[in-house]
């Protein structure tokens, strides 16, 4: 007890900024976590998209019917995807045809979705 007979409750002002700066550290650590998950998460959305639109593609091409061969064709399928296709028959076998679908965001070239697919007709 002090002197005067009160009591020294609550905290120093020292002890306060200590307390704010440590907050303070966690909360930064906390937004950028959220900022990294973020562009995380539209990297994932992309690639997710892509497989769609490469597999939406793959089965439009497997439908036609009778299959023609067709060198490699590249086309924007929608904004900010590109896919190149091509259907070719295999060599030896005149009734097996290879059909490649490979399908990629405009700003990643690098990383794709490449499907392909056996039809024998």
């Amino acid at each position: 007890m002090a002197e005067n007979g009160k009591r020294n409750s609550g905290f120093s002002l020292l002890e306060v900024m200590v307390g704010l700066g440590i907050l303070s550290v966690g909360i930064f650590a906390m937004v950028s976590l959220f900022s990294a998950s973020h562009g995380m998460l539209s990297i994932g959305n992309r690639d997710t998209r892509a497989a769609h639109l490469a597999q939406s593609k793959m089965e439009a091409l497997r439908a036609g019917r009778p299959l023609v061969e067709v060198n490699t064709v590249n086309e924007e399928i929608e904004p900010g995807m590109k896919a190149n296709w091509s259907i070719v028959r295999k060599q030896n076998q005149q009734r097996l045809w290879v059909i490649t679908v490979e399908v990629f965001s405009s700003g990643r070239e690098d990383k794709s979705v490449l499907l392909k697919s056996l039809v024998f007709y």
